[in-house]
This record gives structure tokens, sequence and C-alpha cells, in this order.
């Protein structure tokens, strides 16, 4: 069975109005769009119902425009979305063995107003397979009441307009809104958000911010008529946790007043209306801070922790940026000849975007690390066996160093974000920064996060995110008179317990104060 076509009834009964059956009615759209009719077994219009449809209106001169994406409309119908039908069918009264029963045949308009409604009765079944017999009549019959309409675009005829509204427009950047996440205080709802598995919404990168006692969502991203530094949506705190009030704009900017949730500090959940009184959710996912950026400050409650490797012969340290973002101050941690050896470093450079820092050791006269044993290689493969060595959860695993490992199991991140690695190693809070090694004894990138499970909402194991070497190289590589970044891994062939003996004395643990 077709779940598209079970529908309410309340559907025919708001359709009876002034143009219930006006076979003009398409006079005052130039586009029309198709609600997609997908069948159980995820068959799109296994029936070819809508395909009868849109080859009849088709025939007439109105155009089939994408559903799914306003970014792929023309240009005339991103700007006016009011020259756009919306045509949808669906069962008033489903097929059985002796009847294929009522469908509604309907064309709403930019207002989400029915604006056209019609109930065809099939007859009856007179087959074996009642439902796909009465959906295949469903279509011919679709198609000869698509034939009725008398169609040639005059505008005027529509009487609607979009009034699209001036939105407030803010001066926000991407970088500024990371530079602001990384470095202050932040509020539970406030950060990065993509949208995630909603049929309510479509593609949007957001960064929600605190301006007083609001919170404004800001286009970063968006796949229709929204552009960057628009404020798609405002927050404000209610009596209840978690439930926040919220002024919404849809994607053809029409302001909705609605309710939020936000679930974990991380999913967000906006409800919006359809024009059948039922609801949908647009939910969106923090993509930034992540888990494990906002869980790294450890027991001893003074400061935060993070892992970080030697990148040349003068000292210079690698990281994530979020580790120091905070910093008043940086302590090194390295274990030289099974001794805890520490130094004060300051931040030489970081790309907070990227999530990539280089330190600088404040002592000159460094000379443990003059022979650099790993080499960078910016070449990974999905399933090539991978290790890391870090300094998780400091004040519960205690502070030496622990090694995971695993395979590479995706050379994309998080919803294909190409700057990271997914891999199976294990990592947690405080073993962002430290080094991800291939078989080889080659650095392939820095360990950064790891999936959360409720923001998902999926049981998630063995996803661990890695920011790929080449974006530390990119930033290395703007030093001044920067040394050559070694070239040749002398671990190669090493087995791994050997590769971490020579590797230990290399990684540092980083206290944030």
């Amino acid at each position: 069975m077709i779940k598209t076509f079970v529908l309410p009834l309340i559907l025919i009964a708001i359709s009876s109005n002034l143009y219930s059956q006006n076979y003009s009615v398409l006079n005052g759209f130039k586009y029309f769009t198709f609600s997609p009719l997908i069948s159980n077994d995820g068959i799109k219009d296994k029936y070819d119902i809508e395909k009868n449809v849109v080859n009849t209106l088709e025939e007439k001169g109105i155009k089939q425009l994408n559903n799914e994406s306003m970014a792929n409309w023309p240009r005339d119908a991103q700007t006016e979305p009011c020259i756009v039908a919306f045509i949808r069918i669906g069962s008033v009264k489903a097929p059985n063995a002796w009847n294929c029963g009522t469908f509604y045949f309907q064309v709403l308009n930019c207002k989400k107003e029915i604006v056209f409604s019609n109930t065809i009765k099939s007859g009856n079944a007179a087959c074996q397979t009642p439902y796909e017999c009465c959906y295949k009549k469903w279509g011919q019959a679709a198609a000869i009441e698509a034939s009725k309409f008398q169609y040639s675009f005059r505008p005027q005829t529509n009487n609607l307009k979009f009034n699209t509204i001036n939105v407030e427009v803010s001066n926000e950047t991407e970088e500024s809104l990371y530079e602001y996440f990384s470095s202050n205080q932040i509020d539970p709802i406030e950060g990065i958000y993509k949208s995630y598995q909603s049929k309510a919404t479509g593609y949007y990168k957001i960064a929600i911010k605190k301006h007083e006692t609001i919170y404004k969502a800001i286009i970063i991203e968006s796949n229709n008529i929204w552009k960057t530094g628009e404020i798609k949506a405002s927050f404000e705190l209610t009596s209840i946790s978690n439930i926040f009030s919220c002024s919404w704009y849809t994607s053809n900017k029409q302001k909705v007043e609605t309710f939020a949730t936000l679930d974990e500090n991380a999913l967000l959940n906006v409800e919006l209306p359809n024009p059948d009184g039922t609801k949908n959710i647009a939910s969106f996912i923090k993509v930034y801070p992540s888990s494990s950026q906002a869980n790294s400050k450890n027991q001893h409650g003074g400061y935060f922790t993070g892992s970080g490797i030697i990148l040349d012969s003068s000292g210079l340290i690698a990281t994530n940026a979020h580790v120091v973002n905070k910093a008043d101050s940086i302590i090194l941690v390295f274990n030289i000849d099974n001794v805890k050896t520490e130094f004060k470093a300051t931040v030489l450079l970081k790309d907070v975007v990227n999530d990539v820092a280089i330190l600088a050791i404040d002592n000159k006269n460094i000379s443990y690390f003059n022979n650099i044993p790993y080499s960078f290689n910016q070449v990974t493969s999905i399933g090539e066996s991978v290790f890391t060595i870090g300094f998780p959860l400091t004040g519960i695993m205690g502070d030496n160093y622990k090694v995971t490992n695993g395979i590479i199991s995706s050379n994309t991140g998080f919803q294909n974000d190409i700057r990271y690695i997914q891999t199976t190693t294990p990592i947690q809070p405080g073993n962002s920064g430290g080094p991800l090694f291939n078989e080889n004894g080659e650095i392939i990138g820095l360990t950064t996060a790891k999936l959360n499970e409720t923001p998902s909402g999926a049981n998630v194991d063995n996803v661990y995110y890695s920011i790929k070497i080449t974006y530390l190289i990119t930033l290395y590589n703007m030093l001044p008179n920067s040394n050559s970044l070694s070239s040749k891994s002398s671990l190669k062939d090493l087995p791994l317990k050997d590769q971490i003996q020579v590797i230990k004395d290399y990684v540092c643990l980083i206290k944030v104060y």
C-alpha cells in the first residue's frame, strides 16, 4: 500500500471553497511541484500515478519543478514562489477486493491554501490484486482529471504576492562565530547546527548565538533562497527547561510562531505546522562544539586537558584549536626517558574553523627533539590500520599516555565533511589534538571528536573523527622560516609496540589554565 495516500479526511472538508473545481486555476502559476508518492517498499511512483499527471500537465505548457530543493528552481521561482502550484493526490477511501475506493486531486498555492479540489471514484476493482490494480486505475483517472485543466499562464489571475519579509541580517562570519563559541562560556543552545533527517526543511547550517535575552539563528549555508548572515529564527527561554518559544521563518520567509526543544544540549527540534493541521519536526544536530570539546574539563576542576605531538626539531607542537582556545596559560608535560618534564608554551598559530593549532615551547634551548622519528602523510585509505597515543580523562584514568587502535572506516567525517577521517580508534575527552598514525609510523591526522549517541538518534559504536593532517600542514607552512617537516619515518616495518616506545617521548599532555 502507498503510505502517501493515507491522509486525514479533513482535507476534503477544507477543500470546499470558491475554487473547488475551477479548471482554469492553473493559469495563475508558471510551475508546479508534485508531492512524491512512495510505496512501502521504497519505490517512488510505483504505479505511474505521478508520471501520468506530470506528462499530461507538461503537455499543456506548465513545467514541473524539483520539489526537493528550491536551490534547483529557476531564479524567478526562487524569488517569487507564488508562481509555483503544489499538487497532491491521496486516498479518501482505500481500495479493497470489491471496490477501488475514492481519491482526491488537489492544487495548493504558496500559502498552502487549497485552490482546487476534486474527489474521484475509481469504480470496481474486478481483479485479484486490488491495490496494484486500483492504483493503476487511479493513475489513469488522475491523468484524465489533469487533462481537464485549461492552461495559459496569466499571472494577474493569481492575486497572490509572496510578500518577502526583509529579515534581519547579521554581520557575523563563519570564522567569527567559531571564534566566539571557542573562546567564550556559552549557553547550552548556542553553537553550530546542521539540519538533520527532516522532511520539514531543506539543508541549513546555522549558528545560534545569544543576543541579550534572545538566541538568534544565523544562516551559514543554505540550499534555498536564504543567504549567509540572515536570521532564520529567534528563540526565547520559557519556564520549562530546554523548551523555547520560537519565531521561525519558513523556507519562503513566512513567519511562524512555534516552540522548540533542545535534547541533551545537542539535538534541536522545531515544531512546524502543516496546512492540514498535522505537524512536522525540523531537526538540527549540533556539530560544534562537539561533545568531547564541551566535556574536556577533567576532575581536577582547575584546568582543561588535551594531547599534542612534536612537529619539528625546534619544538613546535600540534594540537586542536579547541584545546587551547580559552588558555590563560599552557603547560606541556612530556615523558622523556620515563621522567615527566614540564614546559610552558604559548599559542603560535591557530585555525579555529579547521580546529588545528601550533604551540611553541617557551624554552628556546631544547635539544630533546632533534631527530623526529615519524613523517606526515596526507594520503589515507579506507580499511588501513591506525592508532593514536594521548591522554584521555586524566582525572579518572591517570596522566600516563594511553594507546588505542582501529581502522579507517571513511575518508569523510560527519555528514560527509571532507576535513575529517572517520575511524574505529576509540578516543575520549582529553585525546583531542593527539596524533593519528598509520601502520608505517606516519601521522595522518589529529584525533578530534566522537559521534554522540543522543543527537544521532541511534545506537552508535566505533565512530570517531580526526582532522586530516593536510589542514595542520597548511597552517605550519604559514610560519615564517618554518623548517621542513620530516618526510621519512624510521618507524616503518617496526611492530606496533616498538613504534610506541619511540613515539611516547614526542607526545605530550596539554594542561590549559
